[in-house]
């Protein structure tokens, strides 16, 4: 599958395969989602084997915007494959302005992230092949889950966890 290589300011310069963008080091888009339930609780998922970071934990959804595909498209697709929840486009939305996009490296390039939350009352029903488990958790339990060594979490996951705090934090 073909994903979009973009500059320094996420505008597109080509196309490339997405198995080949990383050892390319070409900046990359990908797109995360938090699934909250009704009781504030964030949705995690394990990762599968076979997959990078398999058998870490990370966001609720999570994965690469294809070439041509907007990031609210994949986070819609993802959502899709990944859990079985088919949501309006309405309904997704950003929990902070500024935590919408953010940069990370991977490696020699930079990943362009967005990500969005909605809220379900729906039991998601995970795709096998792209989600080994899924569990309930509070936000600030993350980073105790982690020093405790009770969960071990994607890089990307614990980056937006930290950059949402900080814009808390943040006068």
């Amino acid at each position: 599958m073909l994903i979009d290589t973009v500059n320094k300011v996420d505008q597109v310069t080509g196309t490339i395969e997405k198995a080949a963008a990383l050892d390319a080091g070409v900046n990359f888009r990908v797109v995360h989602v938090f699934v909250f339930n009704d009781k504030g609780e964030l949705l995690i998922q394990q990762i599968p084997q076979g997959k990078r970071h398999a058998g870490m934990w990370g966001s609720s959804v999570a994965g690469y915007v294809y070439s041509g595909e907007s990031y609210e498209q994949a986070a819609l697709r993802r959502l899709r494959q990944e859990l079985g929840i088919d949501t309006p486009q309405r309904t997704i939305h950003t929990p902070m302005p500024l935590i919408l996009k953010t940069t990370m490296k991977e490696g020699e390039a930079d990943k362009f992230i967005a990500l969005f939350t909605t809220k379900t009352s729906l039991s998601p029903v995970p795709n096998s092949a792209e989600v080994a488990a899924i569990n309930w958790i509070n936000v600030d339990d993350v980073e105790g889950l982690a020093q405790a060594g009770m969960r071990q979490f994607t890089p990307t996951f614990l980056h937006l966890i930290e950059t949402i705090k900080k814009q808390e934090t943040t006068p």
